[in-house]
């Protein structure tokens, strides 16, 4: 009972509800928030390149960009936000809005090591918090389907 043959080719799915302050990124020039990302806004293009999912060339994005932070781990994700809306926070009166961010890896070490390196160095931050009553990330492992 002790065999972990039951997660073999299975997957970690990383879910996490990240709060923006749409307010203040609206009010961002449009060349801050492509810096903050290291992609051109128009596109989803990485600096340098023309499509979404063109390599990203490192060198190329500022040291604090969001992009940079998080592939320069070398941990592979596979990743995509989605945005929310869920009306006004009594506590604060603001706006709740934000991301909701899906990631999908072999390791949850993967998800955790690149969390770690955004830290407190990623502009990102500048526009984001993470103070709710709710948990904010949520890792669950789904098993490979068998036939």
């Amino acid at each position: 009972a002790d065999s972990k043959d039951w997660m073999e080719n299975g997957s970690y799915m990383a879910v996490r509800r990240i709060q923006m302050f749409l307010d203040t990124w609206d009010r961002t020039n449009l060349e801050e928030q492509e810096n903050t990302f290291g992609r051109y806004k128009e596109s989803g293009a990485p600096f340098g390149k023309k499509n979404e999912f063109d390599e990203v060339d490192l060198s190329l994005l500022p040291d604090d960009s969001h992009v940079r932070l998080a592939k320069e781990v070398e941990k592979p994700l596979l990743r995509r936000s989605y945005s929310y809306s869920d009306g006004i926070d009594e506590k604060t009166g603001q706006f709740d809005t934000g991301l909701l961010f899906i990631s999908f890896q072999k390791d949850p070490d993967h998800f955790v090591k690149v969390q770690t390196n955004l830290g407190a160095t990623d502009k990102m931050n500048e526009y984001v918090t993470r103070s709710s009553d709710l948990p904010t990330s949520v890792v669950v492992f789904l098993p490979a389907l068998v036939e």
